[in-house]
């Protein structure tokens, strides 16, 4: 994960389940998110939401990808990326679309 970061300026992750995210990758995606890489988390699931968690987003610093899966907020992450690197402005952008 350290090595992606670096090469990076976003991510998408894909949990399991409703996203949920283990507490190994949740450290690592924190360092990513400190470094200025926005990151995005998603589900492998075929349908549902992926909705702001206080656990893994709060610890991870990710943004959730709502009603996206993983293939469609990569797409709209590089989208956004062209706008603003600014994680506000695109947490705005993935609630928005």
């Amino acid at each position: 994960m350290d090595y992606y970061a670096s090469q990076f300026t976003g991510l998408v992750v894909a949990g399991a389940g409703g996203s949920a995210i283990s507490r190994p990758w949740r450290e690592a995606l924190r360092r990513a998110t400190d470094a200025g890489i926005v990151v995005i988390r998603s589900s492998r699931t075929l349908n549902g939401l992926t909705v702001i968690d206080d656990v893994m987003d709060g610890e991870s610093g990710t943004i959730p990808s709502y009603t996206l899966p993983p293939q469609k907020a990569s797409v709209l992450l590089k989208l956004a990326l062209t706008r603003s690197r600014d994680r506000t402005e695109v947490e705005r952008m993935f609630r928005e679309y």
